[in-house]
């Protein structure tokens, strides 16, 4: 029999709010990370949960209709880390076709069950 991992719930909420995450929903990003949470994407490295919300708000303003998807998720074998497998789908407003990004995060959960890495 397979136990859930202690953060079960934590990584739950967390894809919950990813996948329906708007321009308003964005306050509420400290729920859910730690405030020194170290955020990576292709494009930006940062520190702290007020630089991932720029980082968020910023796509906000680039694009319309912004949308993930967690598509799977496992736990690797240290307890507090999860693999989700995403997708991403967005018009930028310098485009006329909409954009697809499939991707994949690392997420690491600290003792408060908070995300201290994405």
């Amino acid at each position: 029999m397979i136990t859930p991992p202690t953060f079960q719930k934590p990584l739950e909420d967390y894809i919950a709010f990813f996948e329906n995450l708007t321009a308003r929903s964005l306050p509420l990003l400290d729920r859910y990370v730690g405030a020194d949470i170290r955020f990576s994407d292709p494009f930006n490295t940062v520190s702290g949960a007020e630089q991932m919300k720029m980082i968020f708000e910023k796509m906000f303003e680039d694009t319309d209709r912004a949308k993930f998807r967690v598509i799977d998720s496992a736990w690797g074998r240290s307890g507090n880390v999860a693999y989700l497998r995403w997708v991403m789908h967005a018009l930028p407003k310098c485009r006329k076709n909409e954009i697809t990004i499939e991707g994949m995060s690392e997420i690491s959960f600290g003792p408060d069950g908070k995300v201290i890495a994405h």
